[in-house]
């Protein structure tokens, strides 16, 4: 897989974001190009400056656009030119996720705004990324930058969720846009952005202007190198001169210039009120702060002796019964399954523990088996059978199947006994997960309930089917799939 990742990031807050998730995609086995155009936005509109741009993406499957929240919008740097980015050749740039990060007080309708425009340039969006950061403007107003301090966790976490996702993404038959999640402030956000908060003309009319003292200037250079747009630009003599560019008010030429030659000219202290009363009453209160879209879902947690704990405890027990065992032998089911020859092995939805415990006679020595499943009575019960049979070398684990959080390719098989077809946990959802999972070339098998179930139908996943034994089917992840599926998205 290839990623190319462009942002635009007037004060590094973006920019970290991006070498993040590039670091992330690398380590996971992914090609991946960053571009920066922060202080060269004027050369993509030169003549030709378009191909330029395309040319320094790369080939890629997936792009990824970042940039920051400037009163409630994505900068309108970035929309400009998201809307004069190159159409997708065929097979390649198919896909793209927005990121943006901002201050704190709030990501307003950045995500959507981004996602929309990439939208009309031909890409379909699977996901959205917000990063809470520190407010980098307000070091011209505070005497502390707001959120300075602010934790990292957060975005690495963020980062995690985002290759997690993009990991399932060859395996996705027909990857589906996202952008109605991305609206993830609701109405209030998109009715203060567009009738409250505009920003391009706030910029123009309302935003203190800068004033250079070429006196004090010690000609440095340091304020036209960081002026994210080329608003400054030295002139023969040295000394920085405004340019036809607007400025942004990002603060870096005046927070930064070592002799204080640069200042703001217009009413400072209503700027300081506002960012106060901005700071009081919105600061840091976006829930979540930090996430990636669509939000992985929370896991649920069920009253202990609720009507839907004691359905879900009754249908445990149903599992066990003697009935099911004189129907089916455990152990010749996962021995199908290729249990005993498999070094990682992950069962996907353990319920009772019926098979899990079956399993522990077959697993080789220094074997790992994980079982998972969402609900903690599930858990709760298969634990009890392996302690009761004295096994301590098997993982019974509480987690959402479709969203696992486990690494890349951490199983060599994965075992889907008596869980599809499930009203709960789509196929389109299960099965990118389990086999972002495998390694190239593991397998996965199945044993259904559903009497007439049709082992084609995980073909379009990107797997062929092996073999199929005793109501087993057995499949392999295609080692070669990822490339060519998605040349065909």
């Amino acid at each position: 897989m290839n990623a190319a990742i462009l942002f635009f990031s007037p004060s590094g807050n973006t920019r970290g974001v991006a070498e993040r998730i590039r670091g992330e995609l690398l380590s996971r086995g992914w090609e991946c190009n960053l571009t920066d155009v922060t202080g060269r936005v004027r050369t993509f509109r030169e003549p030709g400056g378009m191909e330029k741009l395309r040319k320094e993406l790369g080939p890629h499957d997936v792009l990824l656009v970042g940039g920051p929240v400037y009163a409630n919008h994505l900068h309108y740097t970035v929309l400009d030119l998201i809307g004069s980015l190159p159409l997708p050749e065929p097979g390649s740039g198919t896909f793209a996720v927005p990121f943006v990060t901002y201050g704190g007080v709030s990501s307003g309708i950045a995500l959507r705004e981004a996602g929309g425009a990439l939208s009309r340039r031909g890409r379909t969006v699977v996901a959205g990324m917000k990063v809470a950061a520190s407010h980098r403007m307000t070091r011209a107003f505070l005497d502390r930058e707001l959120n300075l301090d602010i934790p990292l966790e957060p975005a690495a976490a963020a980062v995690r969720d985002l290759g997690d996702l993009l990991g399932r993404l060859p395996y996705l038959p027909r990857p589906r846009s996202v952008l109605r999640s991305l609206s993830c402030n609701g109405p209030e956000a998109w009715f203060k952005a567009t009738f409250v908060f505009r920003e391009k003309k706030w910029h123009a009319r309302r935003y203190p202007r800068i004033e250079v003292n070429a006196d004090a200037c010690r000609k440095c250079g340091l304020c036209g190198s960081r002026c994210p747009v080329g608003h400054l630009d030295a002139g023969r003599d040295g000394v920085p001169r405004e340019t036809s560019e607007a400025c942004i008010h990002c603060m870096n030429c005046a927070v930064e210039c070592p002799a204080g030659a640069i200042r703001l000219v217009g009413d400072l202290e209503k700027g300081k009120a506002f960012i106060a009363h901005m700071i009081e009453h919105h600061a840091n209160r976006e829930r979540p702060a930090t996430a990636v879209y669509p939000l992985r879902r929370d896991l649920p947690d069920p009253s202990p002796g609720s009507p839907g704990d004691r359905g879900f405890r009754a249908m445990l027990n149903a599992l066990d019964s003697p009935v099911r065992s004189r129907r089916m032998n455990p152990v010749e089911a996962l021995k199908a399954a290729g249990v005993a020859d498999a070094r990682r092995i992950l069962e996907v939805g353990c319920g009772s523990g019926y098979f899990t415990e079956a399993a522990a006679s077959l697993v080789s020595p220094g074997a790992v088996y994980t079982a998972i499943d969402i609900h903690p009575a599930a858990v709760e019960e298969t634990r009890r059978k392996l302690d009761r049979a004295g096994v301590r070398r098997m993982r019974v684990e509480r987690v959402d199947a479709g969203s696992t959080g486990y690494p890349d390719a951490g199983f060599d098989l994965a075992i889907l006994f008596g869980v599809i077809p499930s009203p709960f946990l789509p196929l389109d959802r299960l099965i990118p997960e389990v086999l972002r999972l495998l390694v190239p070339g593991g397998t996965l098998a199945v044993w259904t309930i559903a009497r007439g179930w049709n082992p084609e139908s995980l073909v379009p996943f990107g797997v062929s089917l092996l073999r199929s034994r005793g109501g087993v089917h057995v499949f392999r992840k295609e080692v070669g799939s990822r490339a060519l599926r998605m040349e065909g998205a």
